[in-house]
């Protein structure tokens, strides 16, 4: 099918027995690039291979995972940076915005991983579909709590307490507050000590 796009403007349907393909050709019938593949075999398609310049983009395989700068996802959904650069998942909303900078941003960079609020709000985590965590924008800890006022809060109406733990001798130290009083110590039978 020609699009009249001059020099770029036929779209041809190529097969064979291991592949279906949808080409761009030139108007003289020059190949240009393979847009999008499906690999097959006798029992159906093995892959959906998209394609830009000749270039795998993104495929989805038998299994049906997606993945995005690699030719073998390993889940449902598989993100490979370029070399030399990062692999990053956007999440946005349209009420606030759809730049980059207006997403939750989820990113592996060699060794290192990310997760970050790019906009001026509050990051939550959770279990059992109940905000257990919450990061302030101007970076308060909030633990039981979604509005930490200091670096670090830990909120529970029954007896909150904070506990630090020395795994060589398990010397444990407890921050803890109840209805009446707050109090520090140790739960170790060990001494307590202020330096």
């Amino acid at each position: 099918e020609s699009d009249g796009t001059a020099g770029f403007n036929t779209t041809y349907i190529s097969q064979d027995t291991d592949t279906f393909a949808l080409q761009t050709r030139t108007s003289g019938n020059g190949f240009v690039s393979n847009d999008y593949i499906i690999s097959k075999n006798a029992s159906g398609a093995l892959t959906h291979q998209w394609r830009i310049g000749n270039t795998e983009r993104m495929r989805i395989d038998s299994a049906g995972n997606v993945g995005i700068g690699t030719t073998s996802p390993q889940s449902n959904l598989h993100v490979v940076g370029g070399a030399g650069s990062s692999g990053i998942i956007y999440i946005s909303d349209s009420d606030n915005g759809s730049l980059a900078t207006q997403s939750l941003l989820l990113q592996q960079s060699g060794v290192n991983s990310a997760i970050r609020n790019r906009n001026n709000g509050i990051l939550t985590l959770g279990a059992n579909d109940t905000v257990t965590m919450t990061i302030a924008a101007s970076g308060e800890v909030g633990i039981g709590t979604t509005t930490p006022e200091e670096m670090l809060v830990v909120a529970n109406s029954a007896t909150p307490r904070l506990q630090i733990v020395d795994t060589t001798n398990l010397v444990r130290t407890e921050v803890l507050s109840d209805d009446t009083s707050g109090y520090l110590g140790t739960r170790s039978n060990h001494p307590l000590s202020f330096f």
